[in-house]
């Protein structure tokens, strides 16, 4: 059998029973474990977190629906409410609030400010 043959089959195979496995996957992803088990990978791969106590942060980051900066309704886009992140600190990986996505990015805002504070303030003091 040459490999052109073999790559069709493999094609066909694929494109056949692709909206099968997507929609097991999706099935699979929706219940608890499935999420949480995407969730810490997503964590883990995407971010510098430090996952000390994993079962923890997950089972508070699940349980909260409110923002704890601006206590407004957190869920996710498709039901028009505001998307629930995890901030944490990006020098350190420590986790510090559940919040919604406009208030995660304000906080970023503000880490590379103070940043950049720090940075000129050591080279003001530490000039010759």
């Amino acid at each position: 059998m040459s490999v052109s043959l073999i790559n069709k089959k493999r094609n066909e195979y694929y494109h056949k029973n692709r909206d099968r496995e997507l929609s097991n996957r999706r099935k699979r992803d929706k219940t608890y474990e499935g999420f949480k088990k995407n969730k810490l990978t997503e964590w883990k791969n995407k971010t510098n977190l430090i996952l000390d106590d994993k079962d923890n942060l997950f089972f508070h980051y699940y349980n909260t629906n409110i923002c704890e900066i601006c206590d407004k309704e957190l869920g996710n886009h498709q039901q028009g409410i505001k998307k629930k992140c995890l901030d944490h600190c990006h020098h350190s990986g420590y986790f510090r609030f559940v919040c919604c996505n406009k208030c995660n990015s304000r906080l970023g805002k503000v880490d590379r400010i103070k940043d950049k504070v720090h940075l000129e303030l050591y080279r003001y003091f530490n000039r010759q």
